[in-house]
Order: C-alpha cells, then structure tokens, then sequence
C-alpha cells in the first residue's frame, strides 16, 4: 500500500485509491470508476456522480430516487452488494471489457440527459402530483 498523489490517501494493490478529505463532485472525473454508497439517508449525489461520464457502481441500497425506477442494471450502472464482496471482481471484470465499459458510459449519459434534469424532475413531479392528486 502506498500514498496517492490526491492528498491525505492511499493506494492498494489492486490499484483502488481512498482518501481521508472531502473531493469535489467535478474532480470525481479524474477517476476512471465511480462508486455511490449510502448513508444513513438517501445519497444525494448519485444524480450528479452519473453525469460525469464514468461508469457508477452502486451499492445496494434502502432508498431510491424518483428516477431508479427507469435505471437497468449493467446497462445504466454497476450494482454493487451491500456488504461489497463483488465490487473487486465487478472492476476487474470492466478493465478487462473495454466494450462494456463504452456502452455502460454512453447509456449512463443517455440516461442523465433525459431523465436528470431539472426539467424531467419537475415533469414527473406534476405527472406524480397529478397521479395522486390532491383532495
């Protein structure tokens, strides 16, 4: 294991970076993968991590936003298990498919083009409302 050059971190070898300080959503980019893992609410940042055209691996989780419903596995993300015993072999196995790491990357920013802006959210937001409807 040895430090990375990103701050207060380190390296392992496998090649997997982790760092101790607060990064940027914009600077996520200069890594190759991304990863979401929740918290004890919802993850916030998912929406953004998946614009920054790099596949996102993302762990299972208990709270989804409006649009998961839409997300299909290894097409729009990586979904990764709870307890991460698969997200070794999951990486290994994109570094060695070129391919599916091209597609994974041109549908995940599909998806983000369509389904995460702010113009979508409102749409489905009225479409939700509308839905339900208020008494």
């Amino acid at each position: 294991m040895g430090y990375n050059d990103i701050g207060s971190g380190y390296s392992t070898e496998d090649g997997l970076q982790a760092t101790t300080h607060y990064i940027p959503i914009p600077d996520h980019a200069q890594y190759k993968y991304v990863i979401d893992i929740q918290g004890v609410g919802y993850s916030s940042r998912l929406k953004l991590l998946m614009q920054l055209k790099r596949p996102v691996f993302i762990v299972e989780r208990d709270y989804h936003e409006f649009f998961f419903p839409f997300m299909v596995p290894f097409k729009h993300y990586i979904p990764v298990k709870r307890n991460l015993s698969d997200l070794i072999p999951l990486i290994k196995w994109l570094n060695e498919d070129e391919e599916s790491y091209k597609m994974i990357v041109h549908e995940t920013n599909r998806f983000a083009e369509k389904y995460l802006s702010k113009e979508y959210a409102i749409k489905h937001l009225y479409q939700t409302i509308a839905k339900y409807g208020l008494d």
